[in-house]
């Protein structure tokens, strides 16, 4: 395959690292990968690194039940060094070994020499010991072996060259990921967090990945962040025994080309397409375990939990959050991982002040910022970037200096560009907006949330495959979720700011939404309301008052959506059905008080004519969960929600 993953570490990659002090440490850690990853008949493996390289024993046994380049058949002991002096440091460890064997019967047992140098004499020194004849046999890697087995796991080549600071751009280590995506929270993005209230279904993914090597999980969940850090937090909470070797397998995958390379590698590896376009490309993976997302109340082998406020809050309080700070923070945690980090972004330092002043003068910079995120390889979504942002390869240098700072503004994963936190330059986007920055989101704005979702062509029963079998969206999901999310910052923190003698945002962003939903009330197929379905909650947020009387006529008797509301009541495979979106936005705008009355007013409505299905995020289950006495789904006091029961039960008794 003429496909190969850029930039990663080379021949002389490893040997220049073995001049570091760390590779004495982790030496051992890739040995360990490299014999899992290129032998898939490993009966025991027992190579520690780390703080066990100073242990007395050998640095590494392993029995396999078959032979391959980087590890011998049936049993065999390891020694490692990163020595100048190769020569030297192999034939003390072969003859301390060949003194005392510490039980192992030399004549049935492989001694392997590992050095991450380059040794031109390792075979000879090696044939020379076989010689003795004490030995079953007698091998010793250098770094040219090392570097020919991370051509066979990609793993632990992506791995080791994340670590030494050549990471590839389209594909990287889950674990890797994760470290990147909680380092701007302050250590409050943890496993036990990300578990809360999902210990069933961690379990059951651990269960899922020990007993299908390949296949394909969905993972029902609110978004794909979700689903990264569900699977990093589950893998990294596990038995070490267990979840190690899952995690140093698991990749994190940007571009299709890189999932067709990886799906021609002879060793397992755990998959994690990073966007919802590469589903077409990850459905024909055949060799390896995939593990991909599904929207919320989809159909799916692990279906997540939202995170119970109160036990966010318990553990936000025992990580030392202030007491104000630990419920809107659980709040956060409880909508979406996403948004809990948004949430927690830092404020800027003098860095990223200058960057401010630039975002705040740029057209460009402040443009993008509006956009929220795109994806560059999308068509679509380029031409957008082109009529918001403007032609051309300086505004792709702007952007870069932008994402390249310590402090960053954006971040560039694959051909995906995001807004990292929208809440931390908002006032400075906001106080420096124009009537023309406005008008051109606005124009985004329709053209790309009012485009109508070519799948919806596709047989309902089949729609689950979304691209796969008619033609995908022309827009990712990347940029319809950056531009709702603006919408929303608009609608929640805009009030204080206006575009020259226009309304506020606020206002700005209520009558862009109105004008969406209109549209959505107006098209008599209903095409445009379920080409919507996955950004409502955060249109919602961004106008709810707008957001609730469109809804009331689109349910309404002669309302657009409601033929198609509930399409789960059938046998067909279905992966969602609309009513999970709209009841998930509700459940957003019930948490506040002013909007719990009508929430639970369509809520009950919605009850009312329900068919049932298979899904099990029904009207009726969520407007009793929003007044359960010991944890309710709202903010409202217990007399306002007394007043709102009293008038619910008055309409519909």
């Amino acid at each position: 395959m003429n496909y190969r993953l850029p930039h990663l570490a080379g021949l002389q990659d490893i040997i220049e690292w073995a001049d570091r002090i760390v590779s004495r440490s982790d030496l051992p850690n890739v040995a360990r990968q490299l014999v899992w990853q290129t032998n898939d008949r490993v009966i025991k493996l027992d190579m520690g690194g780390d703080e066990e390289v100073d242990f007395d024993g050998y640095d590494g046994k392993v029995l396999a039940g078959r032979g391959t380049p980087f590890a011998p058949e049936g049993a065999s002991v390891w020694e490692f060094s990163t020595s100048t002096d190769i020569r030297g440091r192999a034939q003390e460890n072969y003859k301390k070994r060949t003194d005392d064997p510490l039980g192992v019967v030399p004549s049935e047992t492989t001694f392997v020499f590992v050095t991450p140098r380059r040794w031109t004499d390792a075979e000879k020194w090696a044939a020379e010991k076989r010689g003795d004849g004490i030995w079953k046999d007698v091998i010793a890697f250098d770094a040219a072996d090392i570097y020919g087995a991370m051509e066979n796991a990609p793993a632990a080549h992506i791995k080791f060259s994340e670590a030494i600071g050549k990471p590839a751009n389209s594909v990287g280590g889950l674990e890797e990921w994760w470290n990147r995506y909680r380092a701007s929270t302050g250590g409050l993005l943890t496993p036990e967090l990300v578990l809360a209230g999902r210990a069933d279904e961690a379990a059951a993914l651990l269960r899922t990945l020990r007993d299908r090597e390949t296949g394909h999980t969905w993972i029902s969940a609110t978004s794909i962040d979700d689903v990264l850090a569900f699977v990093a937090s589950t893998l990294l909470a596990s038995d070490p025994d267990i979840g190690s070797d899952f995690l140093d397998r698991s990749l994190v995958v940007y571009e299709p080309g890189t999932l067709r390379f990886l799906d021609s590698a002879s060793n397992l590896l755990i998959l994690l397409p990073f966007e919802q376009s590469l589903v077409r490309e990850a459905d024909l993976v055949t060799s390896h375990h995939v593990i991909l997302h599904a929207p919320p109340g989809a159909i799916a082998q692990v279906s997540l939990p939202k995170i119970p406020v109160a036990s966010a809050e318990t553990i936000l309080s025992g990580l030392g959050v202030a007491s104000e700070s630990v419920h809107p923070l659980a709040l956060a945690a409880y909508r979406s991982i996403p948004l809990f980090r948004s949430r927690l972004a830092q404020s800027p330092t003098a860095d990223g002040q200058a960057l401010a002043a630039n975002l705040a003068s740029s057209v460009t910079a402040r443009r993008s910022w509006l956009l929220g995120a795109w994806n560059s390889s999308r068509t679509g979504d380029a031409e957008v970037f082109s009529r918001l942002v403007g032609e051309g390869d300086a505004s792709y240098v702007v952007l870069r200096q932008l994402s390249e700072a310590a402090d960053p503004i954006f971040t560039l994963v694959g051909a995906t560009w995001k807004v990292i936190s929208p809440e931390t330059h908002f006032g400075v986007v906001a106080g420096n907006l124009t009537g023309d920055d406005l008008a051109a989101l606005e124009t985004a704005v329709q053209t790309v949330l009012g485009a109508v979702d070519p799948t919806l062509q596709v047989d309902a029963a089949e729609r689950w495959r979304a691209g796969i079998l008619g033609p995908a969206r022309v827009h990712s999901s990347d940029i319809r979720t950056g531009i709702a999310t603006t919408l929303a910052a608009f609608g929640g923190l805009g009030d204080g700011y206006r575009a020259g003698s226009g309304p506020t945002l606020r206002g700005w962003a209520e009558l862009a939404v109105r004008a969406l939903l209109e549209r959505a009330n107006g098209d008599e197929t209903g095409q445009l309301w379920l080409s919507l379905t996955d950004v409502l909650p955060l249109l919602a947020e961004a106008a709810p008052d707008v957001f609730l009387d469109a809804l009331e006529s689109a349910i309404a008797d002669e309302g657009s959506l409601r033929p198609h509301l509930f399409s789960d009541a059938t046998d067909d495979w279905s992966s969602s059905s609309p009513h999970v979106y709209v009841v998930w936005a509700l459940e957003t705008l019930g948490w506040s008080p002013d909007h719990l009355a009508t929430v639970t007013e369509i809520l009950a409505r919605l009850a009312e004519i329900d068919p049932g299905g298979k899904l099990s995020n029904r009207p009726a289950n969520v407007l009793t969960n929003t007044f359960r006495p010991w944890t309710p789904q709202t903010s409202a006091t217990t007399e306002e929600q007394i007043e709102v029961i009293k008038a619910l039960v008055g309409k519909h008794p």
